[in-house]
């Protein structure tokens, strides 16, 4: 009797999955969401006022940076900040310098002298976490009760020198406030010409360590600097230096960015450097979208079967503004024999925006992506006795990435329960999101050292992983979708 049964059950089965026709939902029922790249704005904008102010570092460690002799990449940056006072965007610009304090407001002629003297740095120790929580209060010296629109603090990034150590953990706790409160945000990383003298958190480190523990002893404390001159020939071994801009509005930011990396690339093109090659010019985004909008351009998204003569594939002809659309028929007298049928995705030719292409190559940030694939409709089990497919990125088979074009190739598997009910049709959902959660930007990576008291390692920052890395793993770029595509799976 349960043997009759058991037969009876799979016959069942096996007719309904055979004997069924249902036209797939229309789309303007399902009525996908075709968003990328989208970044949400601060809705709760408080007035700023139309100036920027820029926070110098003053440490003597920046001082290598400028020379009596030559224009460098550096000073050059300074000067060409100064002329956006010049900009309908910038009303007026402000100096304040950075040394353990934060300094008073001074007028942007300090920028000129800042260009050309190396006197200028002078500050025994810095403390950049003092600027960056000045950002959002109001504008010293003024009658305006609220903080500036744009804020520029310029740094070499290294924090003590002589028998001080500043922790990074501070600055970055500020900058996340910051982006918390709706605040928009981005570093560019840009090398410079560099004759002075380096001072290395390590050995910095070391004095203090040896210093503490011989109190009672007179001891020779081991020295902290050496000198360290760029070679003309060789700006992948430039030194790097650091230019954090905010603003309480992201559209303001993102045309802020916009002419300042224009400038920047002028400077560059006038040194006959190529900002692409070498390494010289980064940047790390960490408000913006990294891609572009559907609307502005869709990157291409093509379905190659595994199972010729299990599936057929229909793609809806994308208008302006939309997102890509499959129709996946599967035949389940084929299917049947295997449990599943096997598709490949291949995603070529994301269109990035200026922010990601500073970041990494194009095979570099596809790598950078984390995929899911999710049903959006129907949104419950709303059929009685329908059953509807299961679609799931391929275990066993890893996201490939091509090297040369960044090309993505995904394999996603397709079946439906071996249950009774009557197939049914399900949309699904492809996205990719920025992997930020335990990882860091390659340039990042490559410009950051825990080696400074070696001469070898002059073109990298002490710990930029931790500083820059940290704040890359923020809950906007978290957020932002890169690529979407949507599939509708049923029977045929």
């Amino acid at each position: 009797m349960r043997i009759k049964s058991k037969f009876i059950f799979v016959f069942l089965l096996l007719a309904q999955l055979i004997a069924c026709s249902i036209e797939p939902p229309a789309w303007k029922e399902i009525d996908p969401d075709c968003s990328v790249g989208q970044v949400s704005e601060n809705k709760e904008i408080k007035e700023a006022s139309e100036c920027l102010i820029v926070y110098l570092d003053s440490s003597v460690s920046m001082a290598g940076f400028v020379s009596t002799t030559q224009e460098t990449i550096f000073s050059r940056s300074l000067q060409e900040i100064r002329s956006l006072s010049n900009d309908p965007l910038v009303r007026k610009i402000l100096v304040r310098r950075i040394s353990l304090t934060t300094g008073k407001i001074e007028s942007s002629d300090t920028l000129q002298q800042a260009s050309r003297d190396p006197k200028f740095y002078d500050a025994k120790y810095e403390n950049l976490n003092t600027a960056v929580e000045l950002f959002s209060q109001p504008v010293e010296d003024s009658n305006l009760e609220i903080p500036a629109k744009f804020h520029v603090l310029i740094t070499d990034g290294v924090q003590s020198t002589e028998d001080k150590t500043v922790d990074t953990v501070y600055i970055q706790q500020s900058i996340r406030q910051l982006l918390e409160k709706g605040w928009a945000g981005a570093v560019i990383g840009i090398r410079s010409q560099f004759d002075g003298l380096i001072y290395s958190e390590v050995l910095a480190l070391r004095r203090l360590n040896a210093s503490s523990q011989n109190k009672t002893k007179r001891v020779i404390l081991p020295k902290i600097t050496f000198p360290y001159k760029t070679s003309t020939v060789s700006p992948e071994k430039y030194r790097p230096f650091y230019i954090y801009i905010f603003s309480p509005d992201q559209k303001s930011l993102e045309a802020l960015m916009g002419k300042l990396k224009e400038k920047l690339n002028g400077i560059l093109s006038e040194q006959n450097i190529d900002a692409t090659k070498p390494d010289v010019l980064h940047e790390l985004a960490l408000t913006s979208a990294y891609v572009k909008t559907a609307a502005e351009k869709l990157p291409k998204i093509k379905l190659i079967k595994y199972d010729d003569d299990k599936l057929n594939i229909d793609r809806k002809k994308s208008m302006d503004g939309d997102i890509a659309k499959f129709t996946v028929w599967v035949d389940l007298k084929r299917a049947k024999t295997e449990n599943k049928a096997v598709l490949e995705v291949t995603i070529n030719e994301i269109p990035w925006s200026e922010s990601a292409s500073l970041l990494a190559s194009q095979s570099q940030l596809s790598n950078m992506l984390d995929w899911s694939i999710s049903p959006v409709y129907p949104t419950s089990e709303s059929k009685q006795r329908a059953l509807y497919p299961e679609t799931q990125l391929t275990p066993s088979i890893k996201p490939s990435i091509n090297t040369e074009t960044g090309e993505v190739s995904l394999s996603l598997d397709i079946w439906w329960p071996q249950q009774l009910g009557t197939p049914d049709w399900r949309v699904y959902c492809l996205k990719a999101r920025l992997k930020t959660d335990n990882t860091v930007p390659p340039w990042i990576k490559e410009w950051s050292t825990r080696e400074d008291e070696n001469p070898e390692q002059t073109h990298k920052t002490y710990d930029l992983e931790s500083t820059l890395g940290g704040l890359w793993n923020n809950s906007i770029l978290n957020e932002q979708t890169i690529v979407k595509a949507y599939f509708r799976v049923g029977p045929k």
